[in-house]
């Protein structure tokens, strides 16, 4: 501290705190003197302010010292240090509000009024008030100044600012002074004199009066020190400010424009200290981009809102497909298993009963969409994308499903069919566009394999109608229950 003390020294603005918080610190011993002499909670009340404004002093003074150099400690070094000064300084107004407050109500309840008028009232209020203003205006551009303004209006300022407004409307002159608002600590010294004023005056009257004005000056205290407690507790918290974030989305948006660019995930950003944010974001892009146009186009961006930025640049394994196939859920990677145990179980179905005439037209398809299985098996294989968890679950259900729509007989099974191949079909078509929309001439080989598949689910469509599939007893409800649970697995499938 000495140390801190001595290199604030050398510089103009920290001589000026320095000199600040030791004034400071005499009027809270003279303070501590007027307590011990008159006994009176008000004084008390405002000698816990005055170490407050000399604790908020330090606070600049830590600011001025602080060193931002990593450490094996720290990875930012003490550059969170005035943030944690201010709101220890902070939470020590609250804390001492609250035992004002307790000391109060006990003097109330218990009837122990003994206080007399004494100089030291007048004398007490003029010391508060110094040392407040000296916390307020003493330091320029320091962080607890920095608080006072940033931080939201208490309701005392807002309710101040009423009347400032009322008051300037009849003397306008005084609206440099008054507006838009009064300053935090220029307002708690002002209630902190009249209530060591009016103690004063009106002791010998009313002998409750020192407990009554100690309570109101400890609601003061909360009201004042909460909005810049809860600031600087949120710094703490590793948060962003509220007027940041649209920023960050929009820097967030233009960065992802940058070619080759495919998302920003894992973005983290957070409020170091007053004046500087940090963030990390993990960027990943193509395998043929330019790794460091990339990395130099997403850190302008985001360096006029992110001062300090880590960006991890991570290259695609799949040139982008990737992500279309962990999107592709049915009939792509998982749905196949299920078509598949679909038409095993209607053949399992139509098989034990010899009298079925449409045993072989299932048995073909269930053969072509075992090929269209272990196709796509391969395919996961070779772009390392998993299949969901819940694949045995839906393939035991497209097994029932098969098997119970084969007990309604020809028009039942084929009803199923047409129903499962025109959602397939429809979703192929989806995952075909989308692979043209994204580089054609990459997906060349894939989109052969896709449409091939695709045909040949069509083709099955069409045997289910040329079979009476539409025929089948309850068509249009049939459908529609089979279509909406094969869109319930694909949107679980996608999600785990």
């Amino acid at each position: 501290m000495i140390r801190s003390l001595g290199e604030a020294w050398q510089r103009p603005q920290g001589r000026r705190a320095c000199l600040a918080a030791l004034a400071s610190g005499c009027c809270s011993a003279f303070l501590f003197y007027c307590v011990s002499v008159t006994r009176s909670l008000v004084l008390t009340g405002a000698t816990w302010l005055s170490l407050f404004s000399c604790f908020s002093l330090l606070s600049s003074i830590i600011s001025m010292t602080a060193s931002h150099k990593a450490s094996a400690k720290f990875s930012f070094g003490l550059a969170r240090a005035p943030v944690l000064a201010v709101f220890a300084a902070t939470m020590l107004a609250l804390l001492s509000s609250f035992f004002i407050l307790k000391e109060a109500a006990e003097r109330l309840l218990e009837g122990e009024h003994h206080m007399h008028p004494h100089p030291l009232f007048i004398s007490g209020a003029v010391a508060a008030g110094i040392a407040l203003m000296l916390a307020a205006y003493a330091p320029d551009a320091q962080p607890f100044q920095h608080v006072l303004t940033v931080a939201t209006s208490s309701s005392l300022q807002e309710h101040a600012a009423d009347l400032s407004h009322a008051v300037c409307y009849v003397v306008p002159g005084l609206s440099r002074l008054l507006l838009p608002r009064i300053n935090a600590m220029s307002l708690l010294a002002g209630i902190t004199a009249v209530c060591c004023v009016a103690t004063h005056f009106f002791v010998e009257e009313f002998l409750m009066i020192d407990s009554v004005v100690a309570l109101i000056l400890s609601l003061s205290v909360f009201l004042t020190m909460l909005p810049l407690t809860w600031y600087t507790g949120e710094i703490l918290l590793q948060t962003s400010p509220p007027h940041i974030l649209n920023q960050l989305d929009r820097c967030i948006s233009e960065a992802s424009t940058c070619d080759g660019v495919l998302e920003l995930k894992s973005a983290h950003f957070w409020q170091l200290d007053f004046a500087s944010m940090v963030g990390t974001v993990d960027v990943r892009v193509r395998r043929d981009a330019d790794e460091q146009l990339v990395l130099s186009y997403v850190t302008e961006k985001l360096s006029s809102v992110v001062s300090i930025l880590t960006v991890q640049v991570m290259k695609d394994a799949t040139t982008a497909w990737s992500g279309v196939m962990h999107n592709y859920v049915v009939p792509g990677i998982q749905a196949p298993a299920p078509v598949a145990y679909n038409y095993n179980g209607m053949y399992h179905e139509v098989n034990h009963h010899d009298s079925q005439p449409i045993s072989s037209i299932i048995k073909h398809m269930w053969d072509e969409e075992k090929e269209h299985l272990d196709t796509m098996e391969r395919l996961c294989a070779k772009h390392s994308v998993p299949p969901t968890v819940f694949a045995p679950i839906f393939s035991v259900a497209a097994f029932a499903l098969g098997a119970g729509t084969a007990m309604l007989g020809k028009e039942g099974a084929m009803a199923c069919t047409v129903a499962v191949e025109e959602l397939i079909g429809r979703h192929y078509n989806d995952q075909i566009k989308e692979l043209i929309e994204d580089d054609p001439a990459a997906h060349k080989d894939l989109l052969k394999t896709l449409t091939r598949l695709r045909d040949e689910e069509l083709e099955h469509h069409d045997t289910g109608i040329e079979n009476d599939g539409l025929k089948a007893p309850m068509y249009d409800a049939m459908k529609w229950v089979i279509q909406t649970g094969c869109k319930g697995a694909i949107w679980v499938s996608e999600k785990v």
